[in-house]
């Protein structure tokens, strides 16, 4: 069965309007949960424990649906709000980046109110562009939305100073920062400064990953 076969007909989800009355939102958990395993499927993962990851995707669904009840999530360990980003904090091959994957997937099929989007970008090639005089910048232009993939794990020194004036430019540009990391926040101010730190509690909803076991053979 395909992804595109479990979403809703056009009657409930429509690309140009979105009814919460209509939309069958569990029909969404399935799609989320194919698409899930299909990435997980097509990567380095060989295994994946389901049962934790879902409480972590039906809160991602509750954030790009625009239900209240994400407010509410324990998973959130800062003030949750549905007009911040998403910050996922875990263990190297915890499905950081499969989770936001998914959800930029499912662009494709459904208009969501309050999605999870933007240009996916890692601090190596962050410090790449700037470093061949690119001007790493550039990837800011015109965006709503940008996903900083492993941040943290840029090289020293002058990829740290690339992620930070990154984090400081989408704060002053009201850009929605999306970003996985293995790293606290705690962590990264200590690399970036706590003015950083700060920074990423008032953009992101704090998020730990569910399941510290590693899908990575």
């Amino acid at each position: 069965m395909k992804l595109s076969d479990l979403i809703p007909s056009t009657q409930d989800i429509q690309r140009e309007a979105f009814d919460r009355s209509t939309v069958n939102i569990e029909a969404v958990t399935r799609a989320m949960l194919t698409a899930y395993r299909e990435i997980v499927a097509s990567g380095p993962s060989s295994s994946i424990d389901f049962d934790a990851v879902r409480p972590l995707l039906e809160t991602l669904i509750q954030y790009v649906t625009g239900d209240p009840a994400f407010c509410d999530s324990p998973l959130v360990s800062n003030r949750a709000d549905l007009r911040k980003g998403i910050w996922l904090k875990g263990d190297y091959g915890t499905g950081k980046t499969t989770a936001f994957n998914v959800f930029r997937r499912m662009n494709s099929f459904v208009h969501l109110p309050n999605p999870i989007k933007g240009r996916t970008v890692s601090c190596h090639q962050i410090h790449e562009l700037a470093r061949a005089g690119d001007g790493f910048m550039h990837v800011l232009e015109g965006a709503s939305h940008i996903i900083i993939d492993d941040l943290g794990r840029e090289q020293p020194v002058f990829g740290q100073y690339q992620a930070k004036a990154l984090i400081e430019t989408a704060y002053l540009r009201r850009i929605r920062l999306h970003a996985s990391t293995n790293y606290t926040r705690e962590q990264l101010s200590e690399k970036y400064g706590h003015g950083v730190g700060d920074r990423i509690a008032e953009m992101c909803n704090l998020i730990q990953m569910p399941n510290a076991q590693t899908f990575r053979k």
